[in-house]
């Protein structure tokens, strides 16, 4: 399992402004973090699309081209069918009725709860092969993120589109 996650820090406070893709190994248990830029990052809101310097990540796949210090993370993936979390107006979402609360820091969209992939990434020298591996797609936006957070998210069922997902917060302080 990796968690590939592209995204803009900002904190005054730190004097942090950069975007950034962190890169998660739930073998390993160990994290890689790229920084760049705020320039660097391109995003839209019209579909889903963001790219940090050369790493790509949209509806289709993802492609990859990071480097930092002895860690470089190259390949692409490509995304089958994306299953997104069905909205309406009895069902605003992943947030459930908090999608309709002007006043939150944070909001959650479900982009694909489950998705076929195929395609390889090379990971410090080990080329993996992601050919028939299952995925999941979420975004967040807001002002503040929570100080703490536990997400679960599981799609690896024997029924293709069956997921199971949850989250706990602990708001900033």
């Amino acid at each position: 399992m990796y968690s590939i996650i592209p995204g803009i820090l900002q904190n005054n406070e730190l004097k942090i402004d950069n975007s950034i893709v962190q890169f998660l190994d739930g073998q390993s248990h160990q994290s890689s973090y790229f920084r760049f830029s705020t320039e660097q990052f391109r995003s839209t809101e019209e579909y889903f699309y963001a790219e940090v310097d050369k790493n790509n990540f949209h509806s289709r796949g993802i492609h990859l081209n990071l480097r930092a210090k002895e860690t470089k993370i190259q390949g692409e993936i490509q995304f089958g069918k994306l299953l997104p979390w069905p909205v309406s107006l009895l069902s605003p979402g992943i947030m459930g009725w908090y999608a309709f609360t002007p006043f939150m820091q944070f909001y959650l969209g479900g982009v694909s709860m489950d998705h076929s992939f195929t395609g390889s990434l090379t990971i410090i020298g080990e080329q993996i092969n992601f050919d028939g591996g299952r995925g999941y797609i979420e975004k967040d936006w807001g002002r503040s993120f929570p100080s703490s957070y536990v997400w679960l998210q599981c799609n690896h069922f024997e029924t293709e589109g069956v997921c199971l997902s949850g989250t706990e917060a602990k708001k900033h302080s």
